[in-house]
């Protein structure tokens, strides 16, 4: 029996555990700075990590959101389509153009991370952190959503019913 596909999933639900994990640290930071303002104070380094975790945040949920199918998708156009040219761009077509736009993505940020490292650049902030290794989760996780992507390319997958359908089905 091959595990793979559930080591993967298992892979994708921990990585979106950690980027709900990246949405707690994030609320608890700006509930410091409020409480922090309140009271003639700040947290000096909220707004700095705040960034970083609301980009890995977004990242580290790709690949289970692509998974799932479940990216915010403009399909108004593909609606007007027949169903056999619909699932032909839903299953071949924009797969294909993501995974070829994941992958024009993770050359240009391991770029980014690669001369971030070798140049020792720091964040401007009180943390001073070295930008590359918040680029670096950056990279991970649209890596793990080109996979996910490769995946949906090469194999089957049924029809996913639009919101249109799905209200037919609940009436």
């Amino acid at each position: 029996m091959d595990r793979k596909p559930d080591a993967l999933r298992a892979i994708d639900r921990s990585l979106f555990f950690l980027a709900c994990l990246c949405g707690l640290a994030i609320l608890v930071l700006q509930l410091a700075e409020i409480t922090a303002r309140l009271f003639g104070g700040s947290v000096v380094f909220s707004s700095e990590v705040t960034g970083f975790l609301m980009a890995i945040m977004v990242f580290l949920a790709l690949p289970e959101v692509t998974r799932l199918n479940e990216h915010i998708t403009a399909d108004f156009v593909v609606l007007m389509m027949g169903p056999k040219m619909r699932r032909f761009i839903e299953h071949f077509i924009a797969p294909l153009f993501s995974a070829i736009y994941a992958a024009i993505l993770i050359y240009l940020l391991y770029t980014l991370t690669r001369d971030s490292y070798v140049d020792g650049v720091r964040s401007e902030g009180v943390t001073r952190t070295p930008v590359f290794i918040p680029q670096a989760i950056l990279v991970f996780g649209t890596a793990m959503m080109l996979l996910r992507l490769v995946l949906q390319l090469v194999s089957p997958q049924p029809p996913r019913p639009h919101s249109d359908e799905a209200k037919e089905h609940i009436q």
